[in-house]
Order: structure tokens, then sequence, then C-alpha cells
């Protein structure tokens, strides 16, 4: 369900006229659940922020470690900071946000 939301919200953004979802969900075999790579978060999250109107405009640098979200760059206002790390938390199987995107001045 995740692989293909993702590319539900890539290709309802403006602009793309194609969308290949290499995404994969792996099982955690400790668990039997499944899990989503890192990858696909970062996937996940940049088409997110690409899909809104108050953070598709920016350049956000989205990295994934086990979960945890980092966000880096600039952003015009202090909204568009606080809509990007609630989009980020947003995405299923994010743990954690760090936000450090810097307002321009």
């Amino acid at each position: 369900a995740s692989k293909s939301r993702a590319s539900e919200v890539a290709k309802g953004t403006k602009g793309v006229t194609a969308v290949r979802n290499n995404l994969t969900v792996k099982t955690d075999p400790r668990t039997g659940s499944q899990t989503v790579d890192d990858s696909a978060i970062t996937a996940k999250v940049k088409a997110a922020l690409a899909g809104d109107p108050r953070t598709k405009a920016h350049q956000v640098n989205v990295e994934t470690r086990e979960g945890a979200v980092q966000l880096s760059g600039f952003v015009d206002t202090s909204e568009a900071k606080s809509t990007a790390e609630e989009l980020a938390r947003a995405v299923d199987h994010v743990k954690s946000v760090d936000n450090e995107l810097d307002v321009k001045k």
C-alpha cells in the first residue's frame, strides 16, 4: 500500500509526466512485518513536499537513515519550514524529523 501511495502522490504533482516506481517494501525476517527502506521514505517525503503548494517551490534536501528524516536547505518563510516538517512527519514509517531548514533573510 505504501508503494502505490508514493506513486499516486508523485503522479498528482504538477509538472510530473511519468512515474517509475522502483520502491521496494521489505519484510523483517525477525518479525515478519513489512519494513520500508530509507530510500522509499525519502521518496515519499520528497513527493509530499513537491505536492504541497507551500513547499513545492523550495529546494529542500531530504536524507533518511533508519527512519530518521533530516531536512536541510533554504525556505522563504517560517511557515514553509514548519509545513515541511509536518509533511515529513505525516509520511508512513518516519520515526523522527530533524528540521535543519534555514529561512532566507
